[in-house]
């Protein structure tokens, strides 16, 4: 028995079977206020919620999102990542950083749950 080799990226056909609600309107439009980049596509939000964990192949391979974030924050400076911080704190909500996600772990996937990502 072989272990299947982690997917670049999901298959198309399983994709999005379940996933959570995006980010409210409100960290939205603060994040977008902000200049900030929000992304709440399904694909994106799909695509950071996994990093390179071994346990997770087998959930990636069949289209399984391990954990969705409700938005994928994108700060190009400094005053953005500032302004990340001061809405998800205004708003009660977690924050995962994320760089390359080369993680092995699952560190760079925030825990189950309501989390957004920078």
């Amino acid at each position: 028995m072989t272990t299947p080799t982690m997917p670049n990226e999901y298959p198309s056909d399983t994709l999005f079977a379940e996933s959570s609600a995006p980010a409210s309107v409100d960290v939205i439009h603060e994040l977008i206020m902000a200049g900030v980049t929000a992304d709440v596509t399904m694909s994106a939000r799909a695509e950071h919620g996994r990093d390179w964990w071994p346990l997770t192949i087998p959930m990636v391979s069949a289209g399984v999102v391990p954990n969705w974030p409700d938005v994928v924050a994108r700060p190009t400076n400094e005053s953005q990542v500032r302004a990340v911080v001061r809405v998800a704190a205004h708003h009660g909500v977690p924050i995962t950083a994320q760089g390359g996600r080369s993680g092995v772990v699952g560190g760079a996937a925030a825990p189950t749950g309501r989390s957004h990502w920078i």
